[in-house]
């Protein structure tokens, strides 16, 4: 689970883990893009319908991450807006 006050507070530098690590991927803005749309679509989907969706992203989201962010949403009971 992450610690959102300290992730919001500026002062406090990250000592988490890494969960991707882009610096030696082909295309590491468009995989950082697609990491961040996969999340943003994750938190008004639920795991079933972002199953579907898991072709567009890839070999753009690495499959633990997508895991991790799909896992945190469900643990913070959030309500899914699309089947």
């Amino acid at each position: 689970m992450i610690d959102e006050a300290l992730w919001h507070d500026p002062d406090q530098p990250y000592t988490g883990p890494v969960d991707a690590d882009l610096s030696a991927h082909p295309d590491p803005f468009g995989a950082a893009a697609a990491i961040f749309a996969f999340t943003t679509e994750a938190q008004t989907c639920n795991r079933a319908a972002m199953r579907q969706r898991w072709p567009e992203y890839r070999g753009k989201v690495p499959p633990d991450l997508a895991k991790t962010i799909i896992d945190d949403i469900e643990a913070r009971g959030a309500t899914c807006s699309k089947p």
